[in-house]
C-alpha cells in the first residue's frame, strides 16, 4: 500500500545495502541469546507478535538505520539514532503495539503524531520482515514469495514482486527488495519454503 505519510522521513525505497551471511548470522545469534534470556527470566516468546526474537534482534542491531531526519527536518546524528534504536528494541521486547511505540516516539523524541505513527509502523515492519528473512536463511529455507496486503491499494513495485512467484531466497525481487517491507506504508509480507532434503542420517542431499 502506498501511503503518502511523512515521505521525507525515509528514502523512497527501504534498502540496507548489504544483507550478507555475516549480517544474518549476527542477527540470528543475538536472537538465540534473547530467547535464552527470556526463558531464563521465566517468560515465553510470542512468535506471532512483535516478540519474534529475530525481529527484536534486528531492531537492536539495525533499528532506525534508514531513518533520515528528526521532526525539525534535520539530519539525524549518530547519537540520536542510537537512542531511537534502543527505544525501538526495548518497545518491541515489551510487546508494545504500533500505537504505543508511536506514543513513545512522540514524547521521548519530539516527533509529531503523523511522523511518530509512520516511524513506528515502518520500523516494526522492517524488523519483522528482515528478522524473518534472517531466520528463514538460518534454518535452510531456499525459496521465498512476495505476499500482497489485502487492502486493495497495492503499488506497482509490490505488485511486480508478487507476480514473479517463487524466487531463490538470496535473489532480490523485481523492485530490488530482499525482504519486506519495501517502502513507507508497505504492508506486504513474504512466505518462505523449501527446506533442503536430508537423508535418514541428517545429511544434506543434493
Amino acid at each position: 500500500m502506498n501511503v503518502p505519510i511523512a515521505p521525507m522521513l525515509y528514502a523512497p525505497t527501504l534498502r540496507y545495502g548489504v544483507l550478507d551471511a555475516e549480517m544474518i548470522d549476527e542477527v540470528v545469534d543475538l536472537a538465540r541469546r534473547i530467547q535464552v534470556d527470556e526463558v531464563a527470566a521465566g517468560g515465553t516468546i510470542d512468535f506471532l507478535n512483535h516478540q519474534d526474537s529475530n525481529a527484536i534482534a534486528w531492531a537492536v542491531l539495525h533499528g532506525a538505520e534508514l531513518l533520515e531526519i528528526d521532526d525539525q527536518n534535520r539530519a539525524i546524528d549518530i547519537g540520536f539514532r542510537a537512542l531511537i534504536r534502543d527505544a525501538l528494541a526495548e518497545a518491541m521486547s515489551q510487546k508494545m503495539t504500533d500505537k504505543q511505540v508511536a506514543e513513545l516516539l512522540r514524547f521521548r523524541f519530539g516527533y509529531s503524531e503523523v511522523h511518530a505513527n509512520a516511524i513506528a509502523r515502518t520500523e516494526i515492519r522492517l524488523a519483522l520482515g528482515h528478522g524473518s528473512y534472517c531466520g528463514a536463511v538460518s534454518v535452510g529455507m531456499t525459496k521465498k514469495r512476495w505476499l500482497l496486503s489485502n487492502d486493495g491499494e497495492v503499488c506497482e513495485g509490490c505488485q511486480a514482486n508478487a507476480e514473479c512467484g517463487w524466487l531463490q531466497i538470496s535473489a532480490p525481487f523485481p523492485s530490488g527488495a530482499l525482504a519486506a517491507v519495501d517502502h513507507v506504508g508497505c504492508r506486504c509480507d513474504i512466505a518462505y519454503t523449501g527446506l533442503p532434503k536430508r537423508d535418514s542420517y541428517g545429511v544434506l542431499r543434493s
